[in-house]
């Protein structure tokens, strides 16, 4: 988990580290986009070489170049549908 204020420096590092296919599933789409830029300039091309996912299906990921795939799943299909939100904190 990267909470760090400069958690896309961190990721490139940790994908450039070897090892692994690495993913990142980000708290939000604008997280998600700010990776793929990191990526982007850092010559690590998704995704190949990382995968990045995004959270909450923003519109705009509509009119970026190139297009990005988006499955949209409710909260509760997410955290397992029964189960009780309280859980997870929600």
């Amino acid at each position: 988990m990267l909470v760090q204020k400069d958690f896309a420096k961190t990721a490139v590092e940790t994908v450039r580290s070897g090892g692994e296919k690495t993913a990142f599933l980000c708290s939000s789409d604008v997280h998600a986009i700010t990776l793929h830029n990191h990526f982007r300039d850092a010559k690590i091309c998704v995704p190949r070489d990382a995968g990045i996912m995004g959270f909450d299906n923003l519109d705009i990921l509509d009119s970026i170049r190139p297009r990005r795939s988006k499955n949209c799943c409710g909260i509760l299909v997410l955290c397992g549908g029964g189960r009780d939100l309280c859980d997870f904190g929600l």
